[in-house]
């Protein structure tokens, strides 16, 4: 009866250190998963941030060269 308790012990013990090692596995993966999520959506925020600062640019330097090329009319007297 020993002998099988023993035994059903040292079986009890490997399984449970298996499904914490099992645990473990999945909860880095999942962290890894989590990391690209996380850095995917700083590059796309980025991506958008940068999109934008370009548009503002663009629209700024469209406005100077228009009023370089044409002026604002003089104020009658």
């Amino acid at each position: 009866m020993k002998k099988v308790l023993g035994l059903l012990a040292i079986v009890g013990f490997v399984a449970c250190n298996n499904a914490d090692k099992e645990a473990a596995e999945k909860a880095a993966a999942d962290s890894v998963a989590n990391a690209a999520k996380v850095d995917s959506l700083a590059k796309v925020a980025k991506a958008d941030s940068l999109t934008k600062a370009v548009a503002d640019t663009t629209k700024k330097m469209v406005d100077t060269a228009a009023n370089k090329m044409m002026p604002a009319p003089a104020e009658k007297k």
